[in-house]
């Protein structure tokens, strides 16, 4: 079963003091690279997120965000900036000196000053939030592996009607392969009739000749590559195959129709090569989809 490497999964999960919203978004890489981003305290959580994804991807650029909000449950404590306040004093009293001025500095003058006084949410303790950021987590993989399966599906099935288009194409080019050599000695012998002036040709050089040129032209091994190639591409679209298998195999029968191309003696064959071309280089975009 083919599985594409794109998809997104999304999950949101809460209780009483915390909502935790989980986002995976999974698109084309080479190999697995796992970028995790979240909100201030659940870094401790990376090493179990990767270890989860792990399980359950083989390969692509899976983006990974995790965010945390705080409901109406959830701790608040002021910070003081003492630093800014001494600074601040310090100023108002430089200023009061400068400028004789009289009056003392009043706690909600202080209050006032942006950043002296702020409000800030606790983070939650590690085991309180564990379970819940857990559970969300395997949801969005849960979605992110549903979406990657039914595209999978999609790549799966037009793969398999791309093999069908390239075994039709191969039954064109060995119908077409097969009276190669029959119809180069009936155009070599009328050729050499027409320069020798109706003179009967020597059989023995002709059939040398036909030889030659039946040998120089033979596709049977490219031919019989190309099918082996097939079969191989099947069997692995039939079970969870790694798209990197499936890339070389592509490559393989993309070098025999390469072959069977430089080796084409009619204008039928070298059409029927091109379009084998052409319908293996839409299957290797396809196969560039798979995990």
């Amino acid at each position: 079963m083919a599985v594409s490497m794109t998809g997104y999964g999304k999950s949101v999960l809460e209780n009483d003091s915390i909502s935790i919203k989980v986002e995976i978004k999974s698109v084309n890489s080479r190999y697995l690279d796992i970028n995790f981003k979240s909100s201030r305290g659940l870094s401790f959580m990376e090493e179990r997120i990767r270890g989860m994804v792990k399980s359950a991807v083989t390969r692509g650029k899976v983006d990974i965000y995790i965010g945390l909000r705080g409901n109406s449950g959830i701790s608040k404590s002021v910070v003081i900036d003492e630093k800014l306040a001494d600074l601040y004093k310090k100023t108002l009293d430089k200023l009061k000196k400068k400028l004789n001025l009289r009056g003392k500095a009043l706690i909600s003058d202080f209050a006032a000053v942006p950043g002296i006084l702020s409000i800030e949410e606790n983070d939650p303790e590690e085991d309180d939030i564990s379970p819940l950021v857990t559970a969300a987590f395997k949801n969005a993989l849960e979605s992110l592996v549903e979406m990657k399966t039914t595209e999978g599906r999609a790549l799966e099935k037009d793969m398999i009607l791309k093999i069908k288009e390239i075994k039709q194409v191969m039954a064109g080019i060995e119908e077409n392969a097969s009276g190669l050599a029959d119809s180069y000695k009936i155009k070599l012998t009328k050729r050499i009739k027409e320069l020798m002036d109706g003179v009967s040709p020597d059989d023995s050089k002709i059939a040398q000749e036909v030889a030659f040129f039946a040998d120089r032209s033979s596709i049977d091994e490219e031919i019989t590559r190309l099918y082996s190639h097939i079969r191989q591409f099947e069997e692995n679209i039939e079970k969870r195959t790694i798209g990197r298998k499936m890339d070389f195999i592509i490559q393989e029968m993309n070098r025999e129709s390469n072959t069977i191309g430089s080796k084409s003696s009619s204008l039928e064959l070298t059409n029927y090569a091109l379009e084998l071309k052409s319908i293996i280089e839409k299957l290797r975009e396809q196969a560039q989809n798979i995990e």
